[in-house]
């Protein structure tokens, strides 16, 4: 630009608009020194900057750097850094610490921060690792309510990646029927419905077991039915 006929050429000087000043400043000092200095607070400046100049060595260290300082406070934003920069590795292992510590990251303010798309991905993956469906569950319900009226129309979506049927059954009972979200939403009650019925086939298979020497006791098949019947009035009396 400096060789064209251009304003810059004229003034001897270029402005360089949307990039960080102390990104800038950390870049000439390496170039200077052969050192850069990486901080929480401007690594993710430096990142961009490094990226903008394609300063290949820095844009590198940058990744070492949030590869290092991973936890649960920054592990969403670090994600998404390496898929703006395309570093494929630091995606991967941001993913899975996301999956390894999904329990301790429902109430993070990244998890709610993620897009519809981006959450109904990570409920997903995380069924194929452990079986989180308590958390699952709760990771939804939590992202849906954070912006109610632009998310509730996706709380079906959430709920059909759920395995609910096999969530804990305080979680079911004390919980979940009591819903209005998904007691009020006819995809999702019959979502609910769905986990009641299975859960009473196993409860009635189990207590059946232990009573079967006992004649003159009431079966199991009649006890977990009767507990059924309670809940099943009790999330009926809320719609």
């Amino acid at each position: 630009m400096f060789e064209a006929d251009m304003k810059e050429r004229k003034e001897g000087t270029v402005k360089l608009q949307d990039v960080d000043v102390v990104a800038v400043k950390a870049l000439v000092d390496y170039i200077y020194s052969g050192i850069v200095t990486l901080t929480e607070e401007n690594v993710e400046a430096v990142l961009s900057a490094s990226d903008i100049f394609q300063i290949v060595w820095v844009k590198e260290e940058c990744f070492q750097y949030l590869k290092n300082n991973l936890n649960r406070n920054n592990c969403f934003r670090v994600r998404k850094l390496a898929d703006i920069h395309s570093c494929i590795e630091l995606q991967n292992i941001s993913h899975k610490y996301i999956l390894d510590n999904f329990d301790d990251l429902i109430a993070e303010e990244g998890l709610v921060l993620l897009s519809f798309e981006e959450i109904k991905e990570l409920i997903k993956n995380v069924q194929h690792v452990v079986k989180p469906e308590d958390s699952a569950y709760k990771a939804a319900i939590n992202w849906v309510k954070h912006d109610l009226e632009k998310r509730k129309d996706h709380l079906g979506e959430l709920m059909s990646q759920i395995r609910l049927p096999v969530v804990s059954t305080e979680l079911l009972t004390n919980h979940i029927v009591a819903e209005p979200l998904l007691t009020e939403d006819q995809k999702c009650y019959k979502f609910v419905m769905e986990a009641l019925t299975y859960q009473l086939k196993e409860s009635s298979h189990q207590l059946t077991k232990v009573t079967q020497p006992h004649e003159k006791c009431e079966t199991g098949k009649n006890i977990a039915t009767k507990a059924f019947t309670c809940v099943l009035s009790a999330a009926r009396g809320i719609v």
